[in-house]
């Protein structure tokens, strides 16, 4: 699987056009049927301009019975990348918090571990 490289993020219709699809034995107009949606839909999608929203994770998660958090994941991950890259000079420009410890920074920590 291509991996979400800071600088070369790969969208996630992508990673289902290029990996899913052919696994799949599956065509972009089978995958829109069987997703109930249009092929317009399914096309801006798998061409990078289309997001995976809650409503297609769910979709995908019961035709490939991967959970909908995991295709969330995908397109959650893409876009930090995306930001990270975009916002790269406004960051380096952020001075890092050094006050006291704050407990629900460590919370925080762990949900995402």
């Amino acid at each position: 699987m291509q991996q979400f490289a800071d600088t070369n993020p790969c969208h996630p219709g992508n990673f289902i056009r290029e990996f899913v699809l052919p696994a799949a034995c599956m065509t972009a107009a089978e995958l829109a049927r069987s997703l109930n949606l249009s092929n317009a839909a399914i096309h801006y999608l798998l061409s990078g301009r289309n997001s995976i929203t809650p409503a297609i994770a769910v979709r995908l998660a019961a035709l490939f019975d991967v959970p909908a958090k995991a295709w969330l994941d995908l397109q959650q991950r893409y876009d930090i990348a995306l930001a990270t890259i975009k916002l790269a000079h406004e960051l380096a420009q952020i001075i890092p918090y050094d006050g006291p410890p704050l407990r629900w920074v460590e919370m925080l920590k762990r949900q995402v571990a």
